[in-house]
C-alpha cells in the first residue's frame, strides 16, 4: 500500500505527463498544414504516448499506434511530429512511432492498467532521432 504522500507524489506525476501530452498533441495539430490536419489529428487522438528512455539512455518521446497501419500512416509527419516534441519536451531527443504487435497487446495492456513504469519492451516501431538545436553564435 502507498503512503499518502507517494501517493499524492504519482498523482501529481500522473498529471504532469497528461498535461505534457495532451500539449504534444494541442501543438502537433495546430501545426499541421489544414489539408493534412484533420488526419494527423485522428491518427494521433487514437494513440497512447509514453516518454522511456532507450538501451543507451536516450530519453525518447513514444507514440503508440493502435496497430500497423496507423504507425506506417503516422510517419508521414515525422517532421512535424518531432518538431512539436523537440518544442515542448527539452532533454527529449528522439520520436519513436510504434505500436503493439496482436499477440503481446493483452500483456501489454495489462501492464497498462497496473501502472507499472512504461516497458517498451512490446513496441514495435522506428524511432527518429531529434536534429541538434542550432544555436545563435556571436561568429556571425
Amino acid at each position: 500500500m502507498l503512503s499518502k504522500s507517494e501517493f499524492d507524489d504519482q498523482l501529481l506525476t500522473q498529471s504532469f505527463y497528461q498535461a505534457l501530452f495532451n500539449r504534444f498533441y494541442q501543438s502537433c495539430v495546430r501545426a499541421g498544414d489544414r489539408d493534412n490536419n484533420r488526419a494527423m489529428q485522428t491518427l494521433l487522438s487514437e494513440c497512447t504516448f509514453g516518454i522511456a528512455p532507450s538501451p543507451t539512455g536516450v530519453q525518447t518521446l513514444f507514440i503508440i499506434a493502435p496497430d500497423q497501419e496507423s504507425a506506417q500512416l503516422l510517419t508521414e509527419y515525422v517532421p512535424t511530429l518531432v518538431s512539436c516534441a523537440m518544442e515542448i519536451m527539452g532533454g527529449v531527443n528522439q520520436t519513436a512511432i510504434c505500436f503493439v504487435p496482436v499477440e503481446k497487446q493483452a500483456e501489454f495492456k495489462a501492464e497498462l492498467r497496473e501502472c507499472k513504469p512504461f516497458s517498451p519492451k512490446f513496441l514495435l516501431g522506428k524511432i527518429f532521432a531529434h536534429p541538434p538545436e542550432f544555436e545563435n553564435s556571436d561568429d556571425e
